[in-house]
């Protein structure tokens, strides 16, 4: 079954569920699909599916009927068509919230007990490949996939521990696959091991320039003086992008590699309200 809230992109919805009606019953072809919509010829549909026509409020109730989408999905089905066919950025952004807020809980939150996930760079990534190549016991080549090669033994113990906390599944021919799509922390998390694995990421991002040609990779700084206020802004607005790159590889159908975005922003200076920077142990 197609399942709409995989998707950010409503013309692709659209085609997938057109083809999936299709495959089911014949007679559900564009000439009925235009009687039932009141689309003015068969080729609407197709110039809909090609970007070169939008739909109207009006049509997008004609195809929620058509094509029976509950209430949530009329919902889901609507957002998608405004926030494609929005003109502007602010309007844009206002449906991709409230798109964010219709999908939100989709991401399953990874337990404090599970934060052994988070001890080693490789158990992501691992985890992460696996969604994109089922896998079959072959460590050797599982730990020449990543970038930086691990060991095999590494290889096996990661698979061993993302089986053991519930990360992964075997499949109909025995392969372990992805189980969940998403995976967060939440918004407060303490623990050593994230703090950890943070640092991690930032070691590798610090290797890329080094491991990947500049075409290869998108490393970029920026230095900020603001006040407070705007540095609070900051802070939510790379919430909000966190959140919109989330969407858009989980709508993303055909995943072909694993990618590591790290996201950093910190205090160079001190100010009235934050609190001097800890001891640094050596």
């Amino acid at each position: 079954m197609i399942d709409i809230f995989t998707y950010l992109d409503y013309r692709a919805y659209l085609r997938d569920l057109y083809a999936e009606k299709k495959s089911k019953s014949k007679a559900f072809t564009y000439r009925y699909l235009a009687k039932e919509t009141g689309l003015k010829s068969t080729g609407f549909f197709t110039w809909i599916l090609q970007g070169k026509r939008n739909l109207s409020p009006h049509m997008v109730l004609k195809f929620s009927e058509v094509f029976k989408l509950t209430k949530k999905e009329s919902a889901y089905f609507e957002l998608l068509v405004r926030y494609n066919q929005a003109k502007s950025h602010e309007a844009k952004k206002q449906c991709f919230d409230k798109i964010a807020s219709l999908k939100r809980g989709t991401a399953k939150l990874v337990n404090p007990e599970q934060y052994e996930f988070y001890e080693k760079w490789y158990y992501s990534a691992i985890r992460e490949l696996l969604g994109i190549r089922p896998f079959q016991e072959d460590y050797n080549q599982l730990a020449k996939a990543l970038i930086p090669h691990i060991t095999p033994a590494e290889a096996k113990k990661a698979i061993d521990l993302l089986d053991k906390l519930g990360f992964i599944i075997r499949d109909d021919q025995n392969s372990w696959v992805r189980k969940d799509a998403t995976l967060s922390t939440g918004d407060s998390w303490k623990s050593l091991s994230i703090a950890h694995y943070q640092m991690q990421a930032m070691e590798l991002g610090k290797q890329a320039m080094d491991r990947f040609s500049k075409s290869d990779r998108d490393i970029s700084t920026m230095t900020l003086s603001c006040s407070e206020t705007t540095y609070g802004l900051i802070k939510e607005k790379l919430k909000e992008i966190r959140q919109e790159l989330a969407e858009l590889v989980k709508a993303d159908q055909n995943p072909e590699g694993v990618f590591q975005c790290n996201f950093q922003l910190f205090p160079l200076t001190g100010t009235k309200n934050i609190a001097k920077p800890r001891a640094v142990r050596k």
